[in-house]
């Protein structure tokens, strides 16, 4: 007969009644956004931006004022 190779994910711990983690394994981490590219517009311009989660208004508002800072520096410099 073969013995199965797969190990539990935790093992209990009798005295305390907790799960603590089998050996070798880790615990579970936290849910972390998906790191993708979002739209955002700025002065009607949609813009990608990187990220991992939904920019709330205040984010907006300031992520607004840097691309429109970037703009007006990169006019001063003599660019497009």
């Amino acid at each position: 007969m073969r013995k199965s190779s797969r190990l539990p994910i935790f093992s209990t711990n009798i005295a305390g009644g907790k799960q603590a983690p089998a050996p070798g394994r880790t615990e579970p981490q936290p849910f972390q956004p998906v790191d993708i590219c979002r739209p955002a517009e700025v002065d009607g311009e949609i813009i990608r931006v990187h990220g991992g989660a939904e920019m709330d208004a205040d984010t907006r508002a300031m992520f607004a004022e840097v691309v429109r800072a970037a703009k007006r520096r990169l006019a001063a410099e003599g660019g497009a």
